[in-house]
């Protein structure tokens, strides 16, 4: 799949035609914030007890949530983000804007881990990634860890 940087503000996604894309405003974030804390709420994490949950924005609108879920053979549990992201492209969805990330933690806030940030990176540049505690704008350029 070849990769294609645009820059959000434009609105020109090279995937999209006549695309109407702006920035994310303030109440789709607060929005996203409450669809990945309510995700979190159904996370099957018997083994770290870590629930995690994430919301995706498309670059339409839609939002598709996602919840991490653990099995005890450990490279077959999914992270919340990956579990949102495969929501969205089995639907075909595949243009994404921003993802908001939710966890217990209460003074960090959480990443992405390697795999989560290689599908995101695999499936598309997100131009907006912001976790619970701390909002980190990426207006043109998706950071170099994607």
């Amino acid at each position: 799949m070849a990769q294609v940087q645009y820059d959000c503000s434009t609105g020109n996604h090279p995937n999209i035609t006549n695309s109407t894309a702006s920035p994310v405003g303030h109440e789709q974030i607060q929005l996203l914030l409450q669809v990945c804390k309510e995700a979190k709420k159904s996370a099957y994490c018997p083994y770290s007890r870590f629930p995690v949950g994430a919301a995706l924005l498309t670059c339409d609108g839609k939002i598709f949530s996602g919840c991490n879920v653990e099995n005890a053979c450990y490279p077959l549990g999914i992270c919340a983000e990956r579990t949102a992201i495969q929501k969205a492209v089995s639907e075909g969805y595949v243009n994404f804007r921003a993802m908001a990330i939710a966890s217990n933690t209460e003074e960090d806030f959480i990443v992405p881990c390697g795999a989560c940030r290689q599908v995101m990176r695999e499936v598309n540049n997100f131009c907006f990634l912001f976790q619970q505690l701390k909002l980190n704008c990426f207006n043109s350029h998706p950071p170099a860890w994607l």
